[in-house]
This record gives C-alpha cells, structure tokens and sequence, in this order.
C-alpha cells in the first residue's frame, strides 16, 4: 500500500477531472437536438457531424451489422448493408462493446468518454512525473509535484475537457498520446525488442483511433535511432546499426500488425480500393476553394468548398472519396501559388497567431465550442506556449531526447497545414505541451529559487522510465 501512496494525487485529480466532465455534460452541455439554437451557442451538445456518425455506426456494429455508412441511414438512402469507413474503427468499437453491454445511450457514452478522458489526466501527470524525476529517487517530491501540477493542468484544460464531454474521438487520444509517450522513453531508457514491441502497440492502436497518429513513429526516428545500451556500471554505448534498425522495423512491424486486419476488411467492401478510410477527401476538399484560398476565411474551411461536387448517385464513401479528392487535387494544382499562403495561414489559424480573434470566433460557432470554451482554450494556448519552450529546452540541457513529447506538436500542426485547422487536431498536441509546460513551470520555480543567495540550486536527473 506504501508503494502506491505517491500515485494518490494523480488518482485524486483524474477524480476530480471526472467530476468537471460530468457536471459539463449535465448542467453546461446537456444533449440537444442537432440544429438546436442552444447548439449553435454551446450551451448544449447537439448530435451532429462526426459524432453523430460514429454513434449510428456503433448501434449498427452492435446489432451485427458491421462498420456501416451511418449517412445512408440518417438520410434514409438504403439500407445498413452499404459499407462504411469514415473514420478508423476503434472509437465505433469502444462504443458498441458499451452498447452491448447494456451502456446505451449517448448519456452512458458520454459519461464513458468523460472517464477515459480523466484517466488521460491521471496518465498525463504520470509521464510528466515520469520526465522529471531523479533517477536515484524517482518518487521524490519534486518530481511527484510536477506530476500533479501536470495532471492539474489536464484536468481544467478547456479543449480536453470539452472534447471529453462532446463524445469525441479524441476522448481515446489523450490517454493513448501518454502510453505513447511513456512506451518510447521506456525504449530509450532500456532498449529491448519487447519494448520496442510495446511502442508499436501503442502506435498501433493510436493508428487505429486516428489515421494520422501512425505518423508519430516516424517523428521518434531521431531518438530510436540514436539508443545506447543501457546505463549501468559500464558507459553507455550506441547501439549497432542492425540492433537499432531491428528496433525500430519491429516497433513499426507491430504497429502494420495491429493495422493489418481492419486494412483486410476494408479491401473487400468497396467499389474502389479504401485502406484505413474514406474522409481524406472531405478534409481537403474543405479548405480548398476560393472562399478559403482568399478573403476573410483564408485558411480556415467551409463547406462552400464542398457543395459543387455533386455526390448524390455514388454507390459507397470509396466513390465519394474519389471525387472529392480528385476536386481537392484539381483546385490545388490550379493554384500552386495561393496553397503556399494558405498552408502558412492555416498553420497560423491552428495556433491561432494568424487572426486570432476571428479564429476563436470561429472555434465558437463554427465548430460549435462555445464562447467560453473557444476563448478560454486560446488564453491556455497562449500561456502554455512559452512554458512548454522552456520545458522542452530543459529537457534537451538533460540530454533527454524530445522527439516522443514533440511527435504529437508536430504531426497534429502537419495535418492542420496540409487539411484543415480544426482544434480537434490539436488534443493530442495540447497533451505533449500540457507535460512540458509543467515542467517549464519547475524549471522556472528553481530558477526563481536560485536567485535567492540563501536558496542553494535544485537538482536532479531525468527519466526514471522502469
């Protein structure tokens, strides 16, 4: 029982994290109807959009009918034989296996997203701690206090919260951003083909959540490639050329694995070839028209852009990916010009330093936030920034390498620049500077210490990954 005593704060947090997500979904954002007034100010949760999708999809799958498209059965086009892949499969399994249990019903499906959120909070204090910590005493305060401020931080978070309670996908992204993290630096601290396994679990599953994430692995390239032997008695040695590239082929081997069967299935259901799913199209024919191309939109998305591709005769979602993709392919090679202007725009937007203030008007009509949670997320944005700099920078002086808490930073800001610049994207990023902000504020704390001539420096090493 001793052992566990220090995880006590993390466990109190995520409670309270808990908490603010249920009062969130019963007394701030209650479920309403799609295309509600109260919808459109974020002073409920309308079923709409992405969500909706998945939530027809998951009743479907539990009732034996397989990954649907939910579109033909909201719009009543026929019948739940037609096939479906909008999106990566594992959020429409995690809800059907509640459904099947008997957790049905948006309420029990956004109370499970609020508590698979909260133990993301309890799992993002962890790596913080994890990161700061002292190899010779990795449950010291010290570290044990960045840990909770982390997870404290998680916890208030308006963009994690919010998507926690709007039953979103990314309600799955934030604990499996953290194992991600965790399985990497555990792989640098101690290189074996079982933690390397480890990690492609992970990845995998993140693959299977959103199809971007597989993208994370091969930003962790730089500190894979770069592993020593353990330290020990002896100085740590850089591994051989073929153990290295053995790790790194088997963390990416397990990671196609896990891959592979949702690959399979998909191959032999459509009219046209889909792998992991049909929604790249949409995402890049939405920012690419002249409505976002020039004017007040530059760089954000509309469905303007989408309303001339006339989708209504096509038989499944591979016929309109498709033509949606081909339209996107079409406007951009027409202006190669204008695409540069745009991807610099839409990675401003997504950071929201280029027009912020109509970008967080837009966070909260547009993608429906609200106006507290729009606003309120870029002031967190803007404060965790330059911690989480200081963070990173601190790590990199502890000869850390960054590469795993930077991967998600990197590939959310890819995604935003090349598709579109939803917040959506930016949950798994808000984790990473979320764990380096909080130990930017411990670095920042000791240096204010050791400006006191009567305080002497604080000290420690990193990474007590086990």
């Amino acid at each position: 029982m001793a052992r566990l005593r220090p995880y006590l704060p993390l466990v109190l947090i995520a409670v309270a994290a808990f908490a603010l997500r249920l009062a969130v979904i019963h007394v701030l954002r209650p479920t309403c109807a799609a295309g509600s007034p109260k919808g459109i100010t974020g002073e409920c949760f309308p079923l709409f959009g992405d969500t909706q999708y998945v939530t027809v999809q998951a009743e479907h799958l539990s009732q034996g009918h397989g990954f649907i498209d939910s579109n033909t059965i909201l719009y009543g086009k026929a019948g739940p034989e037609v096939p479906g892949a909008a999106h990566p499969p594992m959020f429409t399994i995690f809800l059907a296996a509640l459904d099947k249990v008997g957790f049905d019903g948006i309420r029990w499906w956004r109370a499970a997203t609020a508590l698979v959120g909260s133990v993301g909070v309890a799992l993002v204090g962890l790596v913080a701690w994890r990161l700061s910590g002292d190899r010779s005493n990795p449950t010291g305060r010290r570290s044990r206090n960045v840990g909770a401020i982390a997870a404290g931080i998680a916890a208030v978070d308006p963009l994690l919260w919010s998507r926690d309670a709007d039953l979103m996908v990314e309600s799955l992204v934030i604990p499996l951003a953290c194992l991600v993290i965790l399985s990497a630096y555990r792989l640098w601290r101690r290189p074996s083909f079982s933690n390397a396994s480890l990690l492609g679990i992970a990845v995998g599953i993140s693959w299977l959540t959103r199809a971007e994430l597989i993208l994370w692995l091969p930003c962790m390239v730089p500190m894979l490639w770069g592993l020593k032997t353990p330290a020990g008695d002896k100085v740590p040695e850089r591994l051989r050329f073929g153990t290295r590239v053995g790790l790194l082929a088997t963390a990416g081997g397990v990671a196609c694995a896990l891959m592979a069967p949702w690959v399979l299935y998909n191959l032999g259901r459509f009219q046209h070839p889909v792998y992991i799913s049909t929604n790249l199209g949409m995402a890049s024919l939405l920012g690419s028209c002249d409505a976002t191309y020039y004017g007040a939109e530059l760089g954000y998305w509309t469905f303007e852009c989408v309303d001339p591709v006339d989708t209504s005769k096509v038989r499944d979602d591979s016929e309109s990916e498709r033509l949606l993709s081909a339209a996107a392919r079409t406007y951009i090679g027409d202006h190669p010009g204008r695409t540069v202007v745009t991807a610099f725009a839409r990675t401003g937007r997504f950071w929201a330093v280029y027009q912020p203030i109509d970008t967080v008007d837009r966070w909260d009509g547009q993608e429906g936030m609200g106006t507290f949670v729009a606003r309120s997320s870029w002031v967190a944005l803007m404060v965790s920034l330059p911690l989480a700099v200081v963070g990173g920078i601190g790590l990199r002086r502890r000869r850390v390498p960054i590469s795993p808490v930077l991967a998600p930073v990197l590939v959310a800001t890819a995604a935003a620049t090349i598709l579109i610049p939803i917040p959506r994207f930016r949950v798994a990023a808000d984790v990473a500077l979320v764990i380096m902000a909080a130990i930017g504020i411990d670095i920042t704390w000791q240096w204010l210490r050791r400006q006191d001539k009567h305080l002497g420096p604080a000290t420690e090493d990193p990474i007590p990954i086990t």
